[in-house]
């Protein structure tokens, strides 16, 4: 038996060696994904020092193990969404912006050998990415935004990186779902191609110009599925992997799904995908292992997996080569921007009428010449009670990066807007006995059956919900909140998040009616800086005159009827409100 196990190897070893002839070079490609600001080893939400897991420190403390065994042979790349995602990389974009960029700092240090933009990257703005990449050591890839109406992409498509005599094309590819993170005033001079159609122009080209020995794929875009239209398919790592030849390994991201697969492509020859997942828990990690002759590849061994870095200790030299400026974040985190005179209730928001939203339409409204303002609740579970606001605070009220956007609605798609909205989340009543909240049975409680920003409540016209009538029959305005009359065929200034004006959540294009381009061909213009910039700037600026925010509710709004709303209220969020203890 013993006998037989060594001819079987010895066999395997002559079919990859080409009968033993040429050179075997080996390589360690790995790949980190979503790391979305998780630098170092803390949760900036906690209190100062708080740890976390995860994080790029971590992986440098990996890479050093590993760069010991193979050199320069091995090679790391990011597969893109550093620049939004937590309060580091924000304080370095808004607070500390006078420097160099501190994401690509790290990856400098880390020996980063290229990265591909992510959809958080392109809505971080131009002027963040210009700083990124600029401060970068390592060529940014993008092949598919193009300057509009021209055959020229905006960021280099790929890179090419020759060790021990073997070329190595590594391309960069991000999803289209782009388009749906941000305004269409964004993208005026700009257009981005789907992932698999750049892909089936750009790998032969590299092939017939280029002749690499290796293709190598770094796709910020997940494997399959997402959001679909006429427009665009948001994941299409899969099928670019199976339909277009050429790619030998290809990492991808987006998804925050980890995952290691091989798959056969059209013609038959293998393609190893595989994804980190997000955060840097995990290193995607790929064992290359080439035989050279004559400058070809005769035989070829790939196979991949992901490294858990959950037991790896921080790089001390890294953190503390950055101390100043993590312990700057600490300090930012736990200062105060103002005074509020209410408390900001995500579960009230959720059933009805509530501060929170009229807080946000009241900064829509503020920041944005629009007559109407649709706002929705992030977080069910928050609660920010009255009295000082800390920074904080303020990315536990708004926790994303979204600019404000006004479009041109007609008064009807407004009202069918605010009638969907209600449709997912409220039922029809008629008793006591029935159940309002559209809630399901989980786990040993219940849940909301929709997402907490499908719930969508409007500022500037005065309207009430009638839950005793059939969905898409409850919403009856009554004025502009001005009691100027409210008219369904005229046209609005209607300001919301970029998220929604684009068309970010399928939902709210049902809800409106229509895809994501037809939303976002009526736009009229948007904010340069992001929602949560706006609350703060508003709340230091009361502050700095002594004065604490404050706002009426807007009473603009309400379900009815109300003794019997109330009264089937109550005992739903009763039977809600164990899951979302605070």
């Amino acid at each position: 038996m013993r006998s037989l196990k060594l001819a079987c190897v010895l066999i395997a070893l002559l079919l990859f060696t080409g009968c033993g002839r040429g050179r075997r070079v080996s390589f360690e490609l790995v790949a980190t994904s979503d790391i979305h600001g998780n630098l170092f080893p803390y949760d900036y939400m906690g209190a100062t020092g708080t740890p976390d897991s995860g994080s790029l420190a971590r992986v440098a403390t990996w890479l050093g193990e590993e760069r010991r065994e193979y050199g320069n042979r091995l090679l790391y790349f990011d597969l893109g969404d550093q620049l939004q995602g937590n309060a580091m990389v924000y304080y370095d974009q808004t607070a500390d912006y006078s420097g160099s960029s501190l994401a690509a700092e790290v990856l400098n240090e880390l020996g980063c050998q290229a990265s591909v933009l992510g959809n958080h990257d392109v809505e971080a703005g131009v002027p963040t990415i210009d700083r990124f990449t600029s401060t970068a050591s390592f060529p940014v890839l993008c092949g598919n935004i193009f300057y509009r109406d021209t055959e020229y992409s905006v960021y280099d498509p790929y890179t090419i990186i020759e060790r021990k005599g073997v070329r190595i094309a590594v391309v960069g590819l991000t999803t289209k779902y782009v388009l749906c993170k941000l305004p269409a005033s964004s993208f005026e001079q700009q257009e981005v191609m789907g992932v698999e159609e750049c892909a089936r122009e750009l790998i032969p080209y590299i092939i017939e110009n280029e002749h690499p020995h290796l293709i190598v794929g770094l796709i910020h875009g997940g494997l399959e599925g997402g959001m679909e239209g006429d427009a665009f398919v948001e994941n299409e790592a899969l099928s670019t992997a199976v339909n277009v030849p050429g790619f030998d390994v290809v990492f991808y991201g987006h998804d925050h799904e980890a995952s290691v697969r091989k798959v056969e492509n059209c013609q038959g020859d293998s393609v190893l995908l595989i994804n980190p997942g997000p955060y840097a828990l995990n290193v995607a990690r790929v064992h290359v292992n080439l035989r050279m002759a004559s400058g070809a590849v005769t035989g070829r061994s790939i196979s991949g997996e992901l490294a858990d870095m959950s037991c790896m200790k921080p790089d001390d030299r890294l953190t503390d080569g950055f101390r100043n400026r993590i312990d700057a974040v600490w300090h930012y985190q736990d200062s105060v921007a103002g005074k509020v005179e209410f408390a900001l209730d995500g579960m009230e928001a959720v059933t009805g009428p509530s501060m929170l939203t009229d807080y946000f339409g009241n900064a829509i409204m503020r920041c944005i010449n629009c007559e109407i303002a649709l706002s929705s609740p992030y977080d069910e579970s928050l609660y920010i009670p009255a009295g000082n606001v800390t920074m904080r605070d303020l990315r536990k009220i708004y926790p994303y990066e979204n600019p404000v956007t006004a479009l041109m609605l007609k008064g009807s798609d407004v009202v069918r807007i605010l009638e969907n909205s209600s449709a997912c989340w409220m039922n029809t009543i008629g008793s006591p006995a029935d159940t309002l909240l559209n809630i399901v049975p989980s786990g040993d409680g219940f849940a909301f059956r929709y997402r907490v920003f499908d719930f969508i409540a409007a500022v500037g016209i005065n309207y009430v919900v009638d839950v005793t009538k059939p969905a898409g029959h409850r919403v009856t305005v009554v004025s502009m909140s001005d009691g100027s009359r409210f008219d369904p065929d005229k046209r609005y200034r209607v300001g919301m998040s970029s998220f929604m004006a684009s068309g970010g959540s399928a939902d709210f294009c049902s809800f409106a009616g229509m895809s994501g381009p037809e939303l976002r061909s009526l736009e009229l213009y948007s904010s340069g800086a992001d929602m949560r910039f706006h609350l703060i700037t508003n709340l230091t600026e009361h502050s700095s005159k002594g004065m604490t925010f404050s706002m009426q509710p807007a009473g603009n709004w309400k379900l009815v009827p109300e003794d019997l709303v109330s009264e089937v209220l109550e005992r739903d969020m009763n039977l809600i409100r164990p899951a979302l203890q605070r």
